[in-house]
C-alpha cells in the first residue's frame, strides 16, 4: 500500500519526496530489525501467537486518513507504520516455521507458497489499496474497507492449531553432513544487491509514474500489482525448476534472465503497454529470493531461526538504508535517474550465484543433496565446466 500510496500522501499533506522516503524506510527498518530480533524470541515452541497478533497489528497502517492536515501528520505516519512494521515483522519468521513444518512437500515449494502470498498480498495491495482511495474520491479513508479482513484472518489463525517446526527438524544430527552445507554468510550477501534492487523498483516506480509521467494514481498501483503479480507465478515455476536441476543454479539464472526485460520496460516506460515487460521482469528477478530462503534454511553458521530472521528481515533492512539514501537523490534530479540503474542489483547477485557454483565445481566441499541444496542432474551439468 505504502509505496503506491506516496504521490497521494504527498499530494495531501505537502510532504517532500525524502520525507516520504524516510516514511518508507522507516517502516523497512522497524519491520526488517524486528524480524531479526524475534526471529529467535520463540525458537523453542511449536505453538503459534505472533501469527494472528501480528495480521492484526499490520491493519493500523489502513488508518492513515486519520492523520490531522497539519504540521504533526508526518509523526502521526511515523507512528503508524512503526506498529503496523512491528506486525507485519512477527508474522515472517513464524509463517516460514510454519510452512517448514508440512510434510510430505519440498521445502521449495513450501517456500514458495509462502512466499508466493505474502508477495500477492503485496502486489494486490498497491493496487487495492489505490483503487478504494479513488473510489472514495481521493480520500484515503477508502482504506477502512481493508480492515475487516484483517479482523477476519486473525480469527481465523486464532481458531487454528498451527504447529511450528524447530531447529532440529532440519538438522540430522550429522556434523560431517552439516559442514558440507552451504555457509550462510554467501546466502545473505547474494540476496542482498537482489533485494535492493527490488526495493527501488516497488518503492520509487508509482512516484515515477504518477508524479513525473502524468500517469493516473491507479496505474501506479497497477504497475506496482503487475511487477510483484509477475514475480508470484515466477516463484512457482522457478520452485519447480530448482527442485529438479537445484536451487542456487536456478536463483542465479532467474536474476540475470531478468535484467534484459527491465531494461526494455525503462526504455519504453511512457507507454502503458510498456507493463507486461515488467511482469516479464518480475516473473525471473522476484522468483529468486524464495530459493535463496530454502538455501538459507539448509545453511551452515547461524541458528535456524535467526537465519530466517535475517533472510527475510536483514535482506530487507539492509536495502531499506540504501532506499533511505536515495532520498535527497530523488528531490534533486528525480527519480528516473535512479531507476535507470536499479538493475545493478540483480546483476551483482547473478555475478556471484556463478562465483559459488565455479566453486563448487572446483573445491567439492559445499555439495550436498537433493533437496537441501544441489541436484544430480546440476552436478552433471557442473561436470561439463573447465577445471581450475
Amino acid at each position: 500500500m505504502l509505496p503506491a500510496l506516496l504521490p497521494k500522501i504527498r499530494e495531501d499533506y505537502g510532504l517532500s519526496r525524502t520525507r516520504v522516503i524516510i516514511l518508507l524506510t522507516v517502516m523497512s527498518l522497524v519491520c526488517n530489525g524486528t524480524q531479526i530480533a524475534t526471529g529467535n524470541l520463540r525458537a523453542r515452541k511449536r505453538g503459534m501467537l505472533f501469527l494472528p497478533v501480528g495480521l492484526l497489528l499490520s491493519a493500523v497502517l489502513c488508518l492513515m486518513a486519520l492523520a490531522p492536515r497539519d504540521g504533526s501528520a508526518e509523526y502521526w505516519f511515523y507512528m503508524m507504520v512503526v506498529v503496523s512494521g512491528i506486525g507485519i515483522a512477527i508474522v515472517h519468521p513464524e509463517g516460514l516455521r510454519a510452512v517448514h513444518g508440512l510434510e510430505k512437500i519440498p521445502g521449495s515449494i513450501c517456500t514458495a507458497v509462502f512466499m508466493m502470498g505474502g508477495f500477492f498480498g503485496f502486489a494486490a495491495g498497491a493496487w487495492i489499496s489505490t483503487e478504494l482511495v479513488m473510489w472514495r474520491g481521493g480520500n484515503l479513508e477508502g482504506l477502512y474497507y481493508l480492515i475487516p479482513a484483517a479482523v477476519f484472518g486473525f480469527v481465523v489463525l486464532w481458531l487454528i492449531k498451527i504447529r511450528l517446526s524447530l531447529e532440529e527438524d532440519h538438522e540430522n544430527g550429522s556434523a560431517e553432513k552439516n559442514s558440507e552445507r552451504l555457509p550462510f554468510r554467501l546466502i545473505f550477501v547474494m540476496a542482498v544487491p537482489a533485494a535492493i534492487s527490488t526495493t527501488l523498483i516497488m518503492s520509487l516506480l508509482p512516484t515515477r509514474l504518477v508524479e513525473e509521467l502524468h500517469f493516473e494514481l491507479t496505474f501506479g498501483g497497477f504497475s506496482g500489482m503487475t511487477l510483484v503479480g509477475g514475480g508470484v507465478m515466477g516463484s512457482v515455476f522457478w520452485a519447480w525448476l530448482a527442485h529438479r536441476f537445484g536451487y542456487l543454479l536456478n536463483a542465479t539464472a532467474s536474476v540475470l534472465l531478468g535484467i534484459p526485460f527491465f531494461l526494455v520496460y525503462l526504455a519504453y516506460i511512457d507507454r502503458h503497454g510498456a507493463v507486461w515487460l515488467l511482469a516479464a521482469g518480475g516473473f525471473c528477478t522476484i522468483a529468486a529470493y524464495p530459493l535463496l530462503v530454502t538455501l538459507a534454511k539448509w545453511a551452515r553458521g547461524v541458528r535456524y531461526g535467526l537465519r530466517l530472521g535475517l533472510m527475510v528481515g536483514g535482506t530487507w533492512g539492509v536495502a531499506g538504508l540504501f532506499l533511505a539514501g536515495m532520498g535527497p537523490i530523488a528531490d534533486k534530479v528525480g527519480v528516473q535517474p535512479i531507476l535507470r540503474w536499479f538493475w545493478l542489483g540483480y546483476l551483482i547477485s547473478g555475478v556471484g550465484g556463478i562465483w559459488v557454483l565455479y566453486q563448487i565445481k572446483v573445491k567439492k566441499r559445499w555439495k550436498m543433496d537433493l533437496p537441501n541444496y544441489i541436484s544430480d542432474t546440476q552436478e552433471e551439468m557442473l561436470s561439463g565446466l573447465p577445471n581450475a
